[in-house]
């Protein structure tokens, strides 16, 4: 098992570093779409995440416990299957988010607890946890486990340059 929970520790250090190389955001007159695409490993058959917050900063820096924090909790958390969102396929996240105009530098995704009761959205899915991994182990069976992050309650940082304009559309430009 703990070759098992490194290689999902792995792969949630992928699946972070995916997301922050290929979030894409849009906005128009201070409103603001998320979407995720993602670039996962073959082995690796679905990797789910299933968001229930945004939030957005100014600064590239900002901790989790700052108070500037843009924060936007959804109606109802979404699930996505990082897998199936490649090649530049995007997933809508969130849409319509009003966003002040400003330069933002960081995003960052808040999951709902793998192990918490399945939200209505993974319920759909049909997975087993809220964030879960699905992969093919070193014998050719396919395994089911949670994906689980170091500091969930943390969630997960994203780089990103989002200027949001006045009266302007936003432009992207993940880092």
């Amino acid at each position: 098992m703990s070759g098992t929970s490194q290689t999902v520790a792995g792969l949630a250090l992928r699946v972070s570093l995916c997301i922050a190389a290929c979030a894409a955001l849009g906005a128009c007159a201070s409103r603001a779409n998320v979407d995720a695409s993602a670039n996962v490993p073959a082995r690796y058959t679905s990797v789910w995440i299933t968001v229930n917050e945004l939030w957005i900063n100014t600064r590239a820096t900002a901790a989790p416990d700052n108070t500037d924090w843009l924060k936007f909790p959804l109606s109802s958390p979404v699930t996505v299957n990082l897998a199936a969102t490649t090649n530049g396929t995007l997933t809508l996240l969130a849409s319509q988010l009003r966003i002040p105009a400003g330069d933002y530098r960081q995003l960052r995704l808040y999951l709902a607890e793998a192990s918490a009761q399945l939200t209505s959205s993974a319920q759909s899915a049909a997975i087993s946890f809220n964030d879960q991994v699905d992969y093919v182990d070193g014998n050719g069976n396919s395994q089911q486990v949670p994906l689980r992050f170091a500091n969930p309650e943390k969630g997960i940082a994203i780089p990103m340059t989002l200027k949001v304009p006045t009266s302007a559309s936003a432009i992207l430009s993940a880092i």
